[in-house]
């Protein structure tokens, strides 16, 4: 009658000591978490790295398991020890943790997670382009007054006059503000002045910005805004010292269409800053003649000889920076009227000089 108590109890013990066997074998199997797991934003992206995971002997199958936010994103080969999330938006927070997986026999091992590596992205994604727009003929240069000379003697009218290629280039620079609900650009053009529209063909501003539109949905047409820097020493693209060719028109629309729509696929996480100083006593050329290059016999001794009341003189700065401290790209806004004529080439004035100054100093592209 006492056997088969004795035998159930045989067995009991029996199958505990297979069950703590078992989970003995376990407790050695199971893998040990990544460790050094970081994650930063680089570029448009968040690169994730660990140290390499150490597998033990006879597992197969080994792989590493991404979970961005508590949700898994990504499964990789074990030796793997990076990996790249990919356009992710703007101004948000992630976390990520790491599982490493492999199997053993018919058993499955799992490591416990790691431990968590957070990223803050950025407010913005910001892109800056620049295209070069010096033409490769001989061109009529903007000048002051009006006509060119054959209506008004020349002399009044301070005709521009011609020029080529040359050394120094002009551009069309563009830049582009994404906060990951809505796009903003800003593109300027190196030249005498630009219209809207021409007569002659599709090459105005609002043609411009109606190709950008048209190419990329995420820029509307009232998103972007394009104009000229109104240098007297660019190109006659106002047509009233004899004007430019459709050919160059074209260019222009072309290459600035081009620099907008690069900057727009260029955009990566940065973050913005902005500031401002007063140069009042730089905004007197709208007074004085000689600053006009109208007057042969200048007699300016400094700004306080043409004072201008009431302009804004402030210079007003943001810049661009991505995460690893490197400049994107720095907007400059000044109310100075572009009026020298230097030597006989094409130039865009203080805004090319500036701009190009301040992209050596910085690096990234700089508008104004």
């Amino acid at each position: 009658m006492n056997a088969r108590p004795a035998l159930a109890l045989a067995a009991v013990a029996a199958l505990s000591a297979g069950g703590a066997v078992t989970a003995a074998l376990g407790a050695t199997a199971d893998l040990a978490a990544p460790t050094n797991v970081v994650a930063a934003a680089q570029g448009r992206d968040v690169q994730v790295t660990w140290s390499p995971e150490a597998f033990p002997n006879g597992t197969t199958a080994d792989r590493i398991e991404v979970r961005r936010d508590g949700v898994a994103v990504a499964s990789l080969d074990g030796t793997a020890t990076s990996w790249t999330d990919p356009q992710l938006a703007p101004g948000r927070s992630h976390s990520y943790v790491l599982v490493a997986h492999a199997t053993r026999g018919p058993r499955t091992l799992d490591s416990a997670p790691s431990a968590a590596a957070t990223v803050t992205l950025p407010s913005y994604l910001v892109g800056a382009a620049t295209t070069d727009i010096t033409p490769a003929t001989v061109v009529n240069l903007g000048g002051f007054g009006l006509g060119d000379g054959s209506v008004i003697p020349s002399q009044v009218t301070g005709r521009g006059g011609q020029a080529g290629p040359s050394s120094a280039r002009i551009r069309a620079r563009a830049i582009v503000v994404d906060d990951g609900k809505q796009a903003v650009a800003i593109a300027d053009i190196e030249t005498q002045g630009m219209f809207a529209a021409y007569e002659a063909g599709p090459y105005g501003l609002h043609d411009i910005a109606e190709t950008v539109a048209h190419d990329i949905p995420g820029l509307p047409l009232d998103h972007i805004v394009v104009a000229s820097d109104h240098t007297h020493h660019g190109p006659d693209t106002i047509g009233a010292w004899g004007g430019v060719g459709t050919d160059y028109l074209k260019l222009i629309r072309d290459r600035t269409v081009q620099a907008i729509e690069t900057a727009y696929a260029d955009r990566q996480f940065a973050s913005i800053r902005a500031g401002q100083s007063d140069a009042s006593d730089l905004v007197y050329n709208q007074a004085c003649t000689e600053a006009l290059n109208q007057s042969k016999t200048p007699s300016y001794t400094g700004p306080d000889v043409c004072a201008v009341p009431g302009k804004d003189g402030m210079v007003r700065v943001v810049q661009a920076t991505a995460p690893n401290g490197s400049t994107v790209a720095t907007l400059v806004v000044f109310a100075a009227h572009s009026t020298t004529n230097i030597g006989n080439a094409i130039d865009g004035d203080w805004p090319q000089f500036l701009g190009d100054r301040l992209a050596t100093i910085y690096g990234g592209v700089v508008l104004k």
